[in-house]
């Protein structure tokens, strides 16, 4: 996969001489920039899973409830007994950063989704989930 400019500028600046602590910090950058590519092609794989059609339209998202405007949808995922779980509705009132920071409140979420009745975080965020 090519290079994109900043990673080529992260490259030369590990090659060019450099004290260890500089070497260090320069490595740390680049295992960052690797880590959110990762990231990056996980999210545009979601984006495109959770945009799949539900309601017997195809993506395998079978209805679990709808009510109070929320309408809540489910599939099985590919291994294990994991499943996605997608939730539409209108927010009003709340940005962005609040309405994903619900993510991270698994102990709450039995509370908020229909047909789950316990939900527990198994592993504290990378720092890029933050």
């Amino acid at each position: 996969q090519p290079q994109k400019p900043i990673e080529r500028l992260v490259t030369r600046a590990c090659l060019a001489e450099r004290d260890e602590q500089e070497r260090e910090w320069l490595t740390a950058v680049r295992t960052m920039l690797n880590e959110l590519r990762s990231r990056a092609a996980e999210v545009s794989t979601a984006l495109r899973e959770f945009k799949e059609s539900g309601d017997g339209g195809g993506g395998g998202w079978k209805l679990a409830s709808e009510a109070a405007g929320v309408r809540t949808e489910w599939r099985p995922a590919d291994e294990g007994a994991a499943f996605w779980i997608r939730l539409g509705g209108e927010l009003r009132g709340a940005s962005l950063t609040h309405a994903l920071s619900v993510a991270y409140e698994a102990d709450l979420w039995r509370n908020w989704i229909p047909l789950c009745s316990a939900a527990e975080v198994v592993a504290a965020p990378e720092p890029l989930e933050r």
